[in-house]
């Protein structure tokens, strides 16, 4: 019965319904821990299913309680060199990596790795997985010359085995783009996230979760590259497959919609830029909370529009807006509160409202006073502002 409820849980595990998934595994644990040994092999098996649930659901401190223990049974029951250690271990580690603990994560890889050399009949399959764990962390850890060079060692077996799925293939392209990207080699990455693409186009039923990453992922190296037309081609395609099929994964939809807001801002577009930024704002609005950062940077950015349009009053509305996100969340000497109480100094100005205007900049002169060189063109634009208000104002000895 447990290994049925085992199989089970892995069928829903792989139509990604957690819940049932768990379920499932909760079923198979229990009876497992009725008729077998504590330190039995299949309860480890078991802690290592309810594991990888936990962490598909965001609970990484029972994710790796549950790898823990795994780990602690078999580290009773078998060799210290047997193939199932492997998983545990890379479990473990990438349990690390999600809570950005990365020198603990590649010590883990790093024993799976070391029982796969030592092994006589090495699995290959197995072997490319941990490669490609390691060079996920040395990604992370920025030293991209080894995340390359594991990445490079996990595409050789993929590409020498027959039985490697394209779905596998494609990931291990758009990982190896993914750390050209963040090395700013983007004709590269380019490269490598196209032919991530071509096997993932190829997938029937196709992957929507990864075609949409790759279509965004690519949207954004054309955007840094400055070709705002094609990033915004690529952003769509995202957007459509976000929209038909992933609709419920809604944070990943307002990045999205912000990013082609972005795009269209670029292109100085600036109804369809406050159109998605406006999309984006529906569903970050419904959870404030989360990233309020970003939320302000949306509010900042729709702000800046509306003051180019001359349109002065939203404008202010938005800065406004987002300057009760920085005040509550950011030091008093920020630099980027001074950027926002100068963009609403600079807009009241613009509406001959002298007092705010004087206000608002009195405000961004003091942080940046306090945070730039006193040589820094920034305080004598701030100050010639100041007194320019003052002079207007016939405050002739302060101006």
């Amino acid at each position: 019965f447990a290994h049925i409820y085992d199989n089970l849980g892995s069928v829903y595990d792989s139509m990604n319904d957690k819940l049932k998934a768990q379920i499932y595994y909760q079923k198979a644990f229990d009876i497992r821990r009725k008729v077998l040994d504590e330190n039995h092999p299949d309860m480890a098996h078991s802690y290592n299913n309810l594991g990888t649930i936990y962490k598909s659901m965001g609970d990484k401190s029972k994710a790796l309680t549950h790898y823990e223990k795994a780990l602690e049974i078999q580290q009773k029951s078998l060799t210290t060199n047997h193939p199932s250690l492997v998983n545990t271990y890379n479990n473990i580690g990438l349990i690390y990596h999600s809570m950005e603990d990365e020198t603990k994560a590649l010590s883990y890889c790093q024993k799976a790795l070391d029982i796969q050399l030592k092994s006589s009949s090495i699995n290959n399959s197995s072997l490319a997985i941990t490669y490609s764990n390691i060079g996920l962390i040395y990604n992370s850890m920025k030293d991209y010359s080894n995340a390359l060079s594991f990445y490079e060692k996990t595409l050789s077996i993929q590409q020498s085995s027959k039985s490697t799925k394209d779905q596998s293939k494609a990931r291990t392209f758009y990982s190896i783009g993914l750390t050209y990207y963040r090395m700013k080699n983007y004709s590269k990455a380019i490269s490598l996230f196209e032919q991530a693409l071509t096997l993932q186009e190829k997938l029937s039923p196709p992957n929507h979760y990864d075609l949409s990453n790759t279509y965004n992922i690519i949207g954004l190296t054309y955007y840094d590259m400055k070709n705002y037309h094609n990033a915004l081609s690529f952003y769509k395609k995202a957007c459509t497959i976000r929209e038909k099929y992933l609709s419920n994964e809604i944070s990943t939809l307002a990045m999205i919609y912000n990013n082609i807001a972005v795009a269209y801002n670029a292109i100085d577009d600036h109804s369809n830029a406050l159109s998605f930024y406006a999309k984006t704002l529906s569903i970050r609005e419904k959870n404030p909370k989360e990233d309020e950062l970003s939320l302000a940077n949306i509010y900042k950015s729709m702000g800046l529009i509306y003051h180019s349009m001359q349109n002065y009053s939203k404008a202010i509305n938005y800065y406004q807006k987002a300057i009760l996100i920085e005040e509550k969340i950011l030091s008093s000497d920020d630099s980027s509160l001074g950027t926002t109480y100068n963009n609403i100094a600079v807009t009241y100005d613009c509406m001959e409202d002298k007092q705010n205007a004087l206000i608002y900049h009195r405000k961004a002169l003091v942080i940046r006073e306090k945070t730039l060189s006193p040589t820094d063109p920034a305080i004598a634009s701030t100050c010639k502002s100041i007194a320019s208000i003052y002079h207007s104002m016939k405050n002739y000895s302060d101006a």
